[in-house]
């Protein structure tokens, strides 16, 4: 028992660490190739730094928007091929969570 949850999360952030914490996910960050922070940029560039899906854009959100790969990274055997800009958009995090795993093809922007 805890005296309320701001010392359950300290300890639970001290006691389940690493291994031990069901989100372990291996302590690697994602690594998507040497082009991909370039292509990253481009593809923000091209798509003028708003949500291709709900037109937000970077200046609305505070911060840019997310790139994703509308054919998933893990797909391709080339990390060049994953990151070409025919296979990247640009969308705000909600949409980001809404569109990843999901296929979302170039024609499908802007549309609900």
């Amino acid at each position: 028992r805890f005296c309320g949850d701001p010392c359950a999360s300290s300890w639970h952030s001290e006691q389940i660490t690493g291994e031990d914490n069901p989100s372990w996910n291996g302590g690697q960050v994602r690594y998507y190739g040497p082009t991909w922070e370039r292509q990253k940029k481009r593809a923000r560039k091209r798509d003028q730094y708003r949500c291709q899906h709900c037109r937000t854009t970077a200046a609305e959100l505070s911060k840019n928007p997310s790139v994703h790969h509308i054919t998933p990274f893990r797909e391709f055997d080339d990390s060049e091929r994953a990151n070409r800009l025919d296979n990247l958009i640009t969308l705000c995090e909600p949409c980001h969570k809404k569109w990843e795993g999901l296929y979302l093809r170039p024609d499908t922007r802007g549309e609900e």
